[in-house]
Parts: C-alpha cells; sequence; structure tokens
C-alpha cells in the first residue's frame, strides 16, 4: 500500500501517494487527471494487478471474471497502457 510522499526535486505538488515523483510513476493515467479521483487510488491499484495479470498471459475474459468487470473493461485498462 502507498506510503509517505517523498520530496520532489523536480518541482512543488509533484507527484502523489503512489509516487513521490511524477517522473518516475507507471501508473496508466495520473490520479488527479481521472473523472472521480476519489475513488480512483482504489481502480489504479486495480488497474496495476490487470495488467500484470495480463502481461503474465492470463486472458480478459478470466481476469474480468476475478474482478468482477467486464471484458470491455478489461481490453480499456489494457488500451490506455498501450496508447490505444
Amino acid at each position: 500500500m502507498p506510503g509517505p510522499k517523498a520530496k520532489c526535486k523536480h518541482y512543488s505538488g509533484c507527484g502523489c501517494h503512489y509516487f513521490p515523483c511524477c517522473f518516475g510513476c507507471n501508473l496508466p493515467e495520473c490520479i488527479y487527471d481521472v473523472a472521480g479521483h476519489v475513488q480512483a487510488p482504489e481502480n489504479i491499484v486495480r488497474n496495476i494487478d490487470i495488467i500484470g495479470m495480463k502481461e503474465g498471459g492470463q486472458s480478459a475474459k478470466s481476469i474480468s471474471r476475478e474482478f468482477g468487470i467486464s471484458s470491455r473493461t478489461v481490453y480499456r485498462i489494457i488500451g490506455n497502457v498501450n496508447g490505444t
């Protein structure tokens, strides 16, 4: 789970409670740019898990069953990472 925010030397306000620096962040979307970002942190953790499972060879159908979401949502999450 997220730890305390570390200081970034790039600019004031850089980073969030998931990554101390925006330039080193590997989230598919910034939590501050996502509409309804109050719920977004939970979705970001879920999305990271989904991406890892897909990269590990699991099908979108099996991932969607595990998370209780549609296969389309899985493809959207993967597409956001791939830029499609």
